[in-house]
């Protein structure tokens, strides 16, 4: 008999893993929405089927047969009321971490309130019948097919984490027909604890991406350097990573090249530590056959859209296992990847008047020891293209990633450490939205703060905005505000303060200026630094910093082909389009 499954993708791949996983008790009760569901576990021919027409039954059956079988049993009923009786049996299941799988099946969501027939809301539990619950969408596009995966894999490792316990599906369903021959391949995420088996590292480029992480301790920091030593791995991070060691790349100035790609952010393996990163640039640019992330909370996190392991232990604990006897030191990769970023940098050239190019003239002489805080993207980005000492340590608020507090963040730090300085380097828009810091009285000397006005905001002015014929600077930036690039407004308000303040509107007098504003020693006052200049030339030294590698030959000839293959997409779009309507 030729085995033919459902026709809904969402269930396709909800059997694919839970054949994966191993799984494969099932206890089903008829109903009108999961008969495709059903047939296809029915004719598969893997699954150990029992049936029950009574819900409440038919849980408690699962409760037994997981108990004595010590295996997961997966309970599968329809819409309307069947599955409000599953709930006595899963609350013993709950207080017993009982492994029990859940699969109702409904109606697509957005018919959900309308009045519908058998429709009823899954989408709060009670807080006692449940470790983890899912909703399967309907597949229409890529994204679903990587997020539903991600669904079920997340809900059937929280089947055993920490004792484990029953867990729910609710699948939206379209249709009851079994027309599908082969069941979709699928990705398996597999949860590695410190008493688990490790998987061999195997691989010539290994990568480690560090999102924001705490600053790292001088032995955590050594190790990091010694698996880098060892297996031929670079550190991609930017300046919320809190590592300072050797083999870090600030590799957004090479993945952020527009005409040539380096054929470095391809990996083996690329190890995600860490929390959320600001650092877009080089997130988009890397790839690897195989991500794996570390992190002691063991949740799943697919930054980079697909994951095969969640290592749930410390940082010091992974590292340390991959770490060997052997005195063997190979750093080719990262010799190539610093090679390329100092060519690169020594291409830059006439910069104009810009956050990048602040952070270009100033990341090399920040002085030794201090602190450095950044406004998120805009300033973020512009000095995550550059390196600075490895003895300063960076921050930016990238956890809730807004702009509302950055300001409030250098002077909460700086009190701790009166004889260090502490540096902010921040926007117009960010620095107003948090102005009234600055009359802040614990505010001491120590601070120093670099405030680019742009007079709007430079994020969506720059030059991959450009498909927008309106004005941008009316309601999407912010022109306009906060007395519109006025030279005596800051500086009044600063020096009422108790700041020095000082000022430039071009490079001559930044040149002119910046001496004071890097002293190392602490003086009597605070100091506010406002560069005063344009969006145009945010962005025009951006585009600079994109363009610096030439393309090859063969990126040339692609390129042009793409764009003719492109407009004959295009031709034929219109020409189909034009006979359907």
């Amino acid at each position: 008999m030729r085995i033919l499954y459902t026709d809904n993708k969402n269930q396709q791949i909800l059997i694919a893993l839970l054949k994966a996983y191993n799984i494969h008790k099932v206890i089903a009760s008829p109903g009108g929405t999961n008969p495709a569901l059903l047939m296809s576990l029915q004719m598969d021919g893997s699954f150990e089927m029992y049936s029950c027409v009574d819900e409440r039954s038919a849980a408690y059956m699962a409760c037994g047969l997981a108990e004595e079988s010590g295996e997961p049993v997966i309970i599968c009923c329809t819409g309307a009321t069947a599955s409000r009786n599953y709930m006595s049996a899963l609350t013993e299941a709950f207080y017993r971490k009982i492994p029990i799988i859940v699969i109702t099946c409904s109606r697509p969501n957005y018919v959900r309130g309308h009045l519908m027939p058998q429709v009823t809301n899954r989408s709060v539990y009670p807080a006692d019948i449940l470790v983890e619950g899912e909703n399967l969408q309907v597949i229409k596009k890529k994204d679903d097919i990587w997020d539903c995966e991600f669904k079920i894999n997340k809900a059937l490792l929280a089947l055993r984490h920490r004792g484990g316990g029953p867990i729910h599906f609710n699948v939206e369903t379209i249709t009851q027909s079994c027309t599908t021959e082969d069941l979709p391949t699928v990705h398996v995420i597999d949860r590695i604890t410190q008493n688990d088996h490790f998987p061999e590292l195997v691989g010539d480029r290994i990568g480690i991406f560090m999102g924001s992480h705490k600053c790292m301790s001088s032995e955590l920091t050594a190790m990091i350097d010694h698996f880098c030593e060892q297996h031929n791995a670079v550190v991609f991070c930017d300046h919320t990573s809190g590592y300072y060691g050797k083999y870090y790349i600030p590799f957004s100035l090479i993945g952020t090249q527009h005409n040539h790609k380096f054929g470095l952010e391809d990996l083996d393996i690329l190890i995600h530590l860490g929390e959320v990163s600001g650092d877009y640039l080089t997130m988009e640019s890397l790839r690897a056959r195989h991500i794996w992330r570390v992190s002691e909370d063991g949740e799943i996190r697919i930054r980079f859209n697909s994951l095969d392991y969640i290592f749930e232990m410390p940082d010091k604990v992974f590292f340390s296992h991959y770490l060997t006897d052997r005195n063997r030191t190979n750093i080719t990769f990262w010799k190539q990847c610093n090679e390329i970023y100092q060519s690169l940098y020594d291409s830059i050239d006439d910069l104009p008047l810009s956050l990048i190019y602040l952070a270009y003239k100033l990341a090399p002489q920040i002085p030794h020891n201090s602190v450095v805080h950044f406004a998120i993207i805009n300033a973020l980005r512009a000095w995550n293209f550059f390196k600075i000492d490895n003895s300063i340590r960076t921050n930016c608020n990238v956890g809730g990633f807004g702009i509302d507090g950055c300001t409030s963040s250098l002077i909460g730090a700086s009190l701790v450490n009166r004889e260090k300085l502490y540096y902010l380097f921040t926007g117009d828009l960010a620095f107003f939205y948090d102005l009234n810091s600055l009359g802040n009285r614990h505010l001491g000397p120590n601070v120093r703060i670099l405030l680019l006005n742009d007079g709007k905001g430079a994020e969506f002015t720059h030059f991959m905005w450009k498909e927008y014929q309106g004005d941008r600077n009316l309601y999407i930036a912010g022109a306009g505000h906060f007395g519109n690039q006025s030279k005596t407004l800051v500086k009044d308000f600063s020096e009422d303060l108790g700041f020095e303040y000082l000022q430039a509107d071009s490079k001559e007098e930044f040149l002119s200026n910046y001496q004071r504003f890097i002293d190392p020693k602490v003086g009597e006052k605070p100091i506010l630094f406002e560069i005063i200049t344009s969006t145009e030339g945010q962005s025009e030294a951006w585009k600079k910093l994109c363009n610096l590698a030439e393309a090859t030959v063969k990126e040339r000839i692609n390129k042009i082909i793409s764009k003719y293959e492109n407009k004959a997409l295009d031709s034929v779009k219109k020409v189909i389009l034009k006979k359907m309507y």
